[in-house]
């Protein structure tokens, strides 16, 4: 498994999870840069760190570390498309929770003038 393979898996997972590379760090105790190398292939987590990532992040190890034969399919579980689109539904999840927010304290406003 390549560096760039368990990064973009461990960011992935982060998506899915609406975690931050800021929020990851500060979960594992480790600085945001280390976080980001991982993501761009420039270096892997250890051992021990990847047992800790596995579960704060609830996937099994075996996510993050898969066998060669795994990895002609692994391309297309990190493609660009499939991060973004990860994204755009975390980012239209975090605009709903504004929105219900928004529309309970119109109810609580509502109440008052009542």
């Amino acid at each position: 498994m390549s560096k760039t393979d368990i990064g973009k898996l461990i960011e992935i997972a982060m998506i899915e999870k609406n975690l931050t590379q800021k929020m990851l760090a500060d979960k594992l105790d480790i600085k945001q840069p280390m976080i980001s190398q991982w993501i761009n292939g420039k270096s892997n987590p250890t051992t021990r760190t990847l047992q800790k990532i596995s579960k704060l992040l609830n996937k099994p190890l075996d996510y993050f570390v898969k066998n060669e034969d795994e990895d002609k399919n692994l391309s297309d579980k990190t493609d660009k498309k499939d991060i973004e689109i990860l994204k755009l539904k975390n980012e239209n999840l975090e605009l709903s929770k504004k929105v219900l927010t928004l529309e309970n304290e119109i109810l609580k406003l509502k109440m008052e003038i009542k």
